[in-house]
């Protein structure tokens, strides 16, 4: 059977802040969009959920030239955008140009433009970047266990519809599709109906809903209203003594 067919139901997520709820990665360079924007896109380095630390994402691996001047990641074979285009090494460099950009406020635009002196595309699944003197920590950069500026945005989605409507109704290559974004309330997605290197959702739907006050969000679990709720480091004694699942990812910085 198809994954469309195995996955049913809705997941409601409860989180303090959808911070601007802006679908433009260049555009948010608060924490608070690491929570809608993840389920969406794909990061060129993802990290290890397990140990903690960057790992694998849309590029399988990478490695340092000799000379260190540059470094070259190699991408997974077969990705693709919700919108059935192909992800490429073209789409790495048009997103990390983005994210560089004059435009860009993320909180690594300043350090890209000072650092990355060029991107290079190798071929369909190769791309090099040429950096300014030896970046030793380089990948962590565009690792979604520490920054977000390392998403992958279609170049030929967003050059054909403009940066308004990309804006309006984003595509990614991650497990989740874009529903709808209800400002101020929530947003919805869409499992894919492809597997998905980073596992496929159990869920038909994902519900991320802002919920401001914390006392809500745990009453909401312990009802079933919402599956998953945000938690502040003091809340931990009381989620353990209520008999709830605590969960952590280790060395992560969202």
């Amino acid at each position: 059977p198809s994954f469309a067919q195995e996955s049913k139901g809705t997941l409601v997520v409860a989180i303090e802040s959808l911070a601007a709820q802006n679908f433009d990665p260049i555009l948010e360079g608060r924490p608070g969009h690491a929570h809608y924007q993840a389920p969406l896109y794909d990061a060129l380095v993802g990290f290890n959920l397990t140990e903690g630390g960057i790992g694998p994402g849309v590029a399988e691996r990478w490695e340092i030239s000799e000379d260190g001047k540059s470094w070259t990641f190699y991408l997974r074979a077969g990705l693709k955008f919700h919108n059935g285009e192909p992800l490429t090494a073209e789409d790495v460099k048009f997103s990390i140009e983005r994210i560089k950009s004059e435009e860009s406020v993320t909180a690594q635009a300043a350090s890209f433009r000072r650092i990355i002196a060029s991107i290079e595309v190798v071929d369909d699944l190769t791309v090099r970047f040429h950096t300014e003197g030896t970046q030793v920590y380089f990948p962590t950069l565009f690792s979604r266990a520490i920054f977000h500026d390392g998403t992958i945005m279609p170049k030929d989605y967003f050059e054909k519809v403009g940066a308004e409507e990309f804006r309006r109704n984003p595509v990614g290559s991650g497990p989740w599709k874009f529903v709808r974004s209800v400002p101020g309330d929530l947003v919805e997605f869409e499992a894919v109906e492809q597997p998905h290197w980073r596992g496929n959702p159990k869920f038909k739907r994902l519900i991320i809903m802002q919920v401001p006050e914390q006392s809500t969000r745990m009453a909401m679990v312990r009802t079933g209203e919402a599956a998953i709720a945000s938690i502040t480091p003091e809340a931990i004694k009381e989620v353990r003594d209520s008999g709830l699942k605590l969960v952590s990812v280790p060395a992560t910085a969202q």
